[in-house]
């Protein structure tokens, strides 16, 4: 996955940079993406210019690790369950740190 951070902590860009052969792992990492809009502004240091960009590698096992992987890169309240991560609720602030 490829995101761009703005100074401000607003998330400009999202895209799948490698897809998943599973086209509901892909349709779930969008829809989790499409609920986060606004982060942590990223550390003064950090940014070269207006945005920073991330690139986030990860690999998928089973469906209760995925959970869990949601759970860890955007906290709080994901499910061990995809389905329950996934849901169309809009999620909080997320910290990148």
């Amino acid at each position: 996955m490829n995101v761009r951070i703005e100074k401000d902590g607003r998330v400009s860009k999202f895209e799948i940079a490698k897809p998943s052969e599973n086209a509901t792992v892909n349709e779930s990492v969008a829809a989790v993406a499409k609920q986060i809009s606004q982060v942590d502004p990223p550390p003064t240091g950090l940014i070269k210019g207006d945005h920073y960009d991330v690139k986030i590698n990860f690999e998928l096992n089973t469906e209760r690790e995925t959970g869990e992987l949601i759970g860890k890169i955007f906290g709080e309240n994901a499910e061990s369950d995809t389905q329950d991560a996934c849901s169309p609720e809009p999620m909080r602030r997320t910290s990148l740190r």
